[in-house]
């Protein structure tokens, strides 16, 4: 059990059985795993839940969803708290809901539904086992519909306490229920003149009873009304079913009065229209409509209106004020046609709706800017998606993990803050300008095939083929590297080079690092270091293979402790396999594990307990890490565990600091904090060392025992180019005694190993050409260019290098 908890920013949190994860501010994505309480505090945030978790939305316009098996799990809790917020619950075990004015409410599946609804909530209710609505002070909305399982003679049961009868009142809509489950029933007749539905006084309940065949004689329950009298349900209620018989009615709702919860006025109103081709207008102020089933014309009017046609052939006009269209689930089951100042948005389960004066989009994967030409779209803080017309747009997507579309035209993007999508086919990359691409973000080349696909990088162009190119502005430092999106499309990213992993190994056993490769097309190489007198030798492709793209080179280190290092591999989905080295060969497959899942990567290698063999750390994206200590032929797992380093901390270095002969951890925080962990071989000593005197333009770039002393040092670069070591002491270090602003950003320092054998560890740069250098250590300094080598492709990295954790 442990207590996970977020920023004032966007946070992607989960948790595991007793975990209580609290978002705090900002946008959040948190994700329970059974008995597990999330508590998303302010902001729009998004909880996911499984069988026994108790989600809270708190403030803003949040998204709650229960999905998946309820087995041995236990019930759900679910409270969406203040906010416009959409709640679906798509599992069979029983839950318990409170929902707040405005609330969106979707139910798929359930066992038992106990359901405490606010003023103005829409609720729509596959009709499968007991559910009881206790309704708000008026104007909510059940819309009922067919399960695809189980006999419609035997009615659940559906009981909606303080329901508000009258033309004002709450609306239950059966259409879909009964469409899906009456006989000799045309679809359009009401059902009360066919004698397929009836009202019956059961002392202080009224009971709504079904006949499936309409023959008047065999009923059964359908709905109860607990205190209401017959005669006191309108058409209105039962969504144009007059219960007296009469002609279905069709709702033409014009706004004339203030606070008037039916009638659209000055306030802000919510507007829900019924069965039928129904006029809906919101006149003044922040209304909500939905138009329910039939082909709806709604009409906004004046203020920041939000729209929903729901079911049928629907045209929506938003009026003034910023409006926004809501679609039920995600973008890409929707078919988008701009054009002359119209959108057309056709879907199965919405229909083909025409929008007029609307502003935005919105989907449960994201909100879509309406494109215009040489539109200027600007997202908020959360994760939006914003899609530009066939002119050349601004476009800027603010804090948050957006998804930006550029469209047709010489485009300028800006990502802003957050792990950001550039994506487009090649035509529509074209031209565009990407002001801030940085680190963590992605172009996303729609139209492109791995296998097929080349591009190259020259400075700030980029070159996608076919004459399509793009520009990366202020031409970011890093490599570029291509990799599959898993939808048939290419990402391009900037390599990710954790520390940790910028491993150097000595395959041999002769006591002198040498260098693993790897081309982006699979091929591996070894090569051989050796010390000649006055100068370094290299031995090309010792070991060569070729091994599918999916698995990337995670580490190398000496698992087994015979002075020889070790691979290993991981594959995209989690598993991961141990080569053990022979020297100049592996041996493949030594150790093969499938039990870690993806949301776990391998963060450190290190021999933490002293014991000559390395062992192995793992981070979950939650932020909770575990290692596993080898015993020279497998791993004893999770001998230690920790749940308490927030996600903002990242593992950015190992190494020996205080030279007891055990592997230390550097955490690092994302505003420069930097804390030593030293490890006590059972476990870690917290914060020996905390230092905050580093700014985040210096990042750690390299650990290694640079003046030979036996401890680790550490090197920082900064942003334009320059270092700085700081040599360890044992309980600290000395800060800056060697510095050097002479390296452009166009190198990479990308290793640190004993190149020569002198037990110092030497530098390795890379050019973003291919070319490298080794710069030797002298102790206080370091000689420049011992060897330089242009031979190897921009295709070929050093092995770790942007592999893994892409």
């Amino acid at each position: 059990m442990a207590l996970i908890v977020g920023t004032e920013g966007p946070d992607v949190l989960s948790g595991q059985n007793g975990d209580r994860v609290d978002g705090e501010g900002g946008d959040d994505r948190l994700t329970g795993g059974g008995n597990v309480y999330l508590e998303g505090g302010d902001g729009d945030d998004v909880l996911n839940g499984v069988g026994g978790d108790r989600l809270e939305g708190g403030a803003g316009d949040d998204v709650l969803s229960i999905t998946g098996g309820f087995a041995n799990k236990g019930d759900v809790y679910l409270d969406g708290g203040l906010g416009h917020d959409r709640i679906v619950i798509d599992s069979g075990g029983a839950v318990t809901l409170k929902a707040y004015s405005g609330d969106r409410i979707t139910v798929s599946d359930y066992g038992l539904l106990l359901a405490d609804t606010g003023f103005g909530s829409y609720t729509t209710i596959v009709y499968a086992n007991y559910a009881r609505f206790s309704l708000g002070a008026g104007l909510d909305v059940v819309e009922v519909k067919a399960a695809s399982h189980g006999t419609t003679q035997d009615a659940p049961s559906l009981v909606l306490a303080h329901f508000t009868a009258g033309d004002r009142g709450d609306v239950v809509d059966l259409a879909g229920y009964l469409e899906g489950t009456l006989t000799n029933w045309n679809g359009v007749d009401n059902p009360f003149a066919t004698q397929h539905l009836r009202l019956v006084q059961a002392g202080s309940t009224l009971r709504l009873e079904m006949d499936v065949n309409g023959g008047g004689n065999q009923w059964t329950l359908l709905a109860e009304f607990p205190d209401l009298n017959i005669g006191t349900l309108t058409a209105h209620n039962l969504a144009g079913y007059d219960p007296a018989g009469g002609a279905v009615v069709a709702f033409a709702i014009d706004g004339a009065m203030d606070n008037d919860p039916l009638m659209g006025g000055a306030s802000n109103d919510l507007i829900y229209g019924g069965v039928k081709a129904d006029l809906l207008r919101g006149r003044d102020g922040d209304d909500s409509l939905w138009g329910g089933r039939g082909d709806d014309h709604q009409l906004g009017g004046a203020g920041n209106d939000r729209l929903e046609g729901g079911a049928g052939d629907d045209l929506i006009e938003g009026g003034w004020g910023i409006d926004t269209v809501v679609f039920v689930g995600p973008a890409t089951d929707h078919v988008l046609t701009f054009g002359n100042g119209v959108v057309t948005v056709q879907s199965e389960t919405d229909g083909r709706d025409t929008l007029r004066g609307v502003e935005f989009l919105s989907f449960s994967d994201g909100l879509m800017a309406v494109p215009t030409a040489n539109w200027t779209l600007s997202g908020g803080d959360g994760a939006d998606l914003l899609v530009g017309g066939d002119d050349g747009d601004l476009i800027s997507g603010g804090a948050g993990n957006d998804i930006l579309v550029g469209g047709l035209g010489d485009d300028r993007i800006v990502g802003g803050a957050g792990q950001d999508i550039f994506r487009g086919s090649r035509a529509e990359l074209a031209g565009d300008v990407i002001s801030d691409f940085a680190l963590g973000d992605v172009i996303n080349v729609s139209d492109a095939d791995l296998s097929s696909f080349t591009f190259t990088r020259s400075d700030a162009t980029v070159s996608l083929g076919g004459g399509s190119s793009l520009t990366l502005a202020g031409n970011p430092q890093g490599r570029l590297i291509a990799s599959a999106d898993g939808q048939g499309g290419v990402n391009l990213s900037l390599a990710t080079r954790l520390p940790t992993m910028n491993f150097v190994a000595d395959f041999n056993g002769d006591d002198i690092n040498d260098l693993a490769w790897r081309e982006v097309g699979g091929a591996f190489s070894t090569w051989a270091l050796a010390a000649q007198p006055g100068q370094l030798s290299v031995t090309q492709n010792v070991f060569t293979t070729a091994i599918d793209p999916s698995w990337r080179l995670a580490t190398a280190a000496d698992f087994d402790g015979d002075g020889k290092d070790d691979l290993m591999w991981r594959r995209e989905g989690g598993t991961f396999a141990l080569w053990r080295s022979t020297g100049n060969d592996f041996v493949m497959n030594v150790v093969v594990d499938g039990t870690v899942s993806p949301d776990w990567s391998l963060a450190a290698a290190g021999d933490f307990n002293g014991d000559g063999k390395a062992d192995l750390i793992w981070r979950h994206s939650g932020g909770f890490f575990t290692e596993w200590q080898s015993t020279g032929t497998s791993f004893e797992k999770n001998v230690y565990a920790d749940a308490g380093v927030d996600v903002a901390w990242s593992l950015s270095a190992t190494g020996d600091f205080n030279g007891d002969g055990k592997d230390d951890l550097i955490w690092r925080e994302d505003g420069g904090t930097f804390t030593v962990w030293m490890s006590t071989g059972s476990g870690f000593q917290m914060n020996a060392v905390v230092d905050g005197s580093v700014g985040p333009d210096w990042s750690l770039a390299l650990a290694g025992d640079f003046d030979g002393d036996g401890k680790d040092d550490l090197i920082w670069r900064h942003s334009d180019g320059g270092f700085s070591e700081w040599r360890s002491t044992g309980d600290g270090f000395q800060k800056n005694v060697h510095v050097d602003f002479s390296v452009g950003v166009d190198w990479r320092l990308e290793s640190a190993g004993d190149f020569n054998g002198d037990l110092r560890a030497d530098l390795l740069w890379r050019h973003d050409g291919g070319a490298f250098s080794i710069w030797q250590s002298a102790g206080t300094s370091f000689l420049q260019n011992v060897l330089v080598d242009g031979t190897v492709g921009a295709n070929w990295s050093l092995a770790a290098l942007g592999y893994d954790f892409v």
